[in-house]
């Protein structure tokens, strides 16, 4: 008896192709994870950019509302609680409106942006922020919010030197300036790749609407045009006379023109019925 001997399906091919899509996917796959986290980096640190941009602005506008207020119809401030009342004021600002970004040390209870961790390798205040009053005054215009520390280099504009003095326009104009400086980490953080902390750095300007406006007058009413001559409803005497027809200047009848001859009747066209004579008793025949 021969024995039966029964082919096998061939699976070697298929087993290859599946290997090599796998190593395929697996080089691939680095690269597409890269690609993906730089796109969400980008959306993170264009969105905190905004956020501290909104913080400067916003800071610079409520310190130059409440400076207004305390100057009043002064020249200046003379007393230093009230310069730093209001940088205390413009830094809660801009730290209450960064406080959703991460890396931030916001305290709420204290709404400020100091949180001594007690670790020398972070920083203690995150944004760093500063704020100076351009009105030729403020001793506390080189002064960071809350007392903090200014990173060097990386917050450059921070770093740069600032005055009290108004500049920066044709005519002296007080103003106030605020300066932010934030860390940023990105998720990228693969070898050779890693992208490390971005440093955003803003600086805003509000001007001090400091000279009061006289409020305007209310205008008188616009004047009524001089009165035109109309035509008069009733008719003048002149036109009376003109319409009414003058008895003098119609021609009376003369005594020695003939009179016109009265209409005489005019016989009818229809004729008239005669009546019909009766017969007399001679003219009846007799039976």
């Amino acid at each position: 008896m021969s024995d039966v001997v029964v082919a096998q399906p061939r699976t070697t091919g298929t087993r290859a192709r599946r290997g090599q899509s796998l190593v395929e996917f697996a080089l691939v796959l680095p690269i597409l994870l890269v690609l993906l986290l730089g796109i969400v980096d980008f959306g993170r640190v264009f969105h905190a950019g905004i956020v501290i941009e909104a913080g400067a602005r916003n800071a610079a506008e409520i310190v130059a509302e409440e400076y207004r207020r305390m100057v009043g119809g002064a020249d200046s401030l003379t007393d230093l609680t009230l310069y730093q009342s209001l940088h205390d004021l413009g830094g809660a600002t801009a730290c209450t409106e960064a406080s959703t970004l991460p890396n931030t040390t916001y305290d709420a209870a204290t709404r400020t942006c100091h949180v001594n961790d007690g670790d020398p390798g972070t920083a203690d205040w995150m944004p760093v922020i500063l704020i100076c009053i351009h009105d030729d005054v403020d001793p506390l215009c080189g002064t960071p919010a809350f007392g903090a520390s200014i990173p060097n280099p990386q917050c450059s504009s921070l770093l740069q030197p600032t005055s009290p003095a108004m500049e920066g326009g044709t005519e002296d104009s007080r103003y106030v300036e605020v300066r932010v400086c934030y860390r940023f980490s990105t998720l990228l953080t693969v070898p050779l790749l890693a992208l490390g902390d971005v440093w955003l750095q803003k600086d805003r300007a509000f001007t001090v609407a400091e000279y009061e406006v006289p409020t305007p007058s209310i205008p008188p009413p616009a004047s009524a045009p001089p009165p035109t001559d109309l035509p008069s409803a009733e008719p003048s005497e002149t036109a009376t006379a003109s319409e009414t027809p003058d008895e003098s200047a119609t021609p009376a009848p003369s005594e020695s023109s003939p009179e016109t001859p009265a209409p005489t009747a005019v016989p009818s066209a229809e004729p008239t019925e005669s009546p019909t004579p009766a017969p007399t008793a001679s003219e009846v025949p007799q039976p």
